[in-house]
């Protein structure tokens, strides 16, 4: 992924000044943005107050790209922090929102920080309520329904979740105050209760809106090319029970999966490199005193041969995303190797798909580090968040001859 050069000035003057105050934040220069959103730079923030109010909500939940600006006031209330104004003033660039997924994406330059909010209708007031926020006298202006972005009530857990922390303290609403093909929002943003600023953006109905369609013949290759959001969504939606070991009817056989690690879709360059190192995982089930037990191994450096490292034991438990369903746990306890002991891996079957006499089975899941004592305890009885916070996630194929057994 290459980064501009004007961006890596940006993020490197960023990180040597002491942050913008809330009237220094800036957005796309004026040429990138349409002339009918730099129009709202020459209004006074009573202006802005008084068009918001005559602004209404959308009938529906919007969809498309919006482009547009921050006006934020001298001394606003709101305490917000300075690496949130930061990524403001440098790398904000718009909105893609999603109608059916009635979720917001914060799009910036650069990497994707994977900021997001709930895109719904309803009143700021409610909405501060439920977030657990005192709403000061800045920050409700009327009872009127707005379309609301609510980043409180997105949970975070992936890799992204510390970075993304901070901004769950925003909830913003916007009104259109100009119909057309674009329309303009007009909003208030609010942080953790306080009025912040005004946000204006125009929303283009054909724009990037950040949905992902999930093929229902997916594979490995294609789950390497979507979003971190949809490698949860296939996972909670996946399935797990004890006919799913990938060598449970093959007493005695090594069952292969080809393996590829999903580490972080910002930093996605470090999968192929991870991928020269680690192929996969080799599942073995065999009868003791009459039971069927599943062990497996973990491949490196090739394919076939290399060196197989770390055995784990193949069980049902629970997730730690914490979501009710049993997944298929992966327990290194018992390779006695410090750190590797720390692993716990959860995998779903997400598809089971044959085409031209070839069936497929991918599974799916997340990597977590956790101390010894919680690494199979109810994800319920977890009291620290980072225990419920993947480190990475990967996935697993199994590919064999249509009618045969197992997978």
């Amino acid at each position: 992924m290459k980064i501009a050069p004007y961006v890596l000035v940006a993020l490197i003057s960023a990180c040597k000044s002491p942050g913008p105050t809330t009237s220094e934040v800036k957005d796309l220069p004026a040429l990138l943005l349409p002339g009918e959103v730099n129009a709202y730079k020459k209004y006074t923030p009573d202006q802005l107050a008084e068009m918001f109010k005559a602004g209404k909500a959308p009938a529906a939940l919007p969809t498309g790209y919006g482009i547009g600006i921050h006006i934020i006031p001298d001394g606003t209330p709101a305490e917000v922090p300075a690496s949130l104004v930061k990524v403001t003033k440098y790398l904000w660039k718009g909105k893609k929102l999603d109608a059916k997924g009635k979720v917001l994406r914060d799009d910036t330059l650069g990497p994707d920080l994977g900021v997001k909010a709930r895109l719904e209708l309803g009143t700021l007031a409610a909405a501060l309520d439920r977030a657990g926020y005192a709403a000061d006298a800045s920050a409700v202006v009327d009872q009127g329904s707005s379309l609301l972005t609510d980043y409180s009530q997105i949970e975070y857990s992936g890799p992204a979740a510390a970075a993304a922390a901070p901004a769950k303290g925003w909830i913003d609403e916007l009104r259109i105050v100009e119909e057309g093909e674009k329309p303009i929002y007009l909003g208030r943003s609010t942080y953790k209760g306080k009025f912040w600023g005004y946000l204006v953006i125009q929303v283009d109905p054909a724009g990037d809106s950040g949905a992902v369609t999930i093929p229902e013949n997916l594979t490995l290759a294609g789950l390497k090319t979507l979003p971190v959001d949809a490698w949860e969504e296939l996972f909670r939606a996946g399935k797990a029970d004890e006919t799913m070991f990938p060598s449970k009817d093959r007493i005695g056989t090594v069952v292969k999966g080809t393996g590829f690690p999903l580490i972080f879709q910002t930093a996605s360059f470090i999968n192929p490199i991870a991928n020269k190192i680690w192929f996969g995982k080799n599942f073995k089930t065999e009868l003791v005193n009459g039971v069927p037990k599943t062990m497996l191994k973990n491949q490196f450096l090739q394919p076939s041969g290399g060196i197989q490292l770390f055995d784990a034991q193949v069980i049902l438990d629970d997730s730690r995303l914490d979501d009710g369903k049993p997944i298929i746990l992966l327990d290194y306890r018992i390779s006695g190797v410090p750190g590797i002991k720390a692993i716990r891996d959860e995998v779903r079957l997400v598809r089971d798909v044959t085409e031209a006499g070839v069936r497929r089975r991918l599974f799916l899941g997340p990597t977590f580090l956790l101390p010894e004592e919680t690494l199979t305890a109810p994800a319920a009885a977890v009291a620290k968040p980072f225990e419920k916070v993947p480190v990475l996630w990967f996935a697993l194929e199994f590919e064999e001859a249509a009618g045969s057994t197992g997978s």
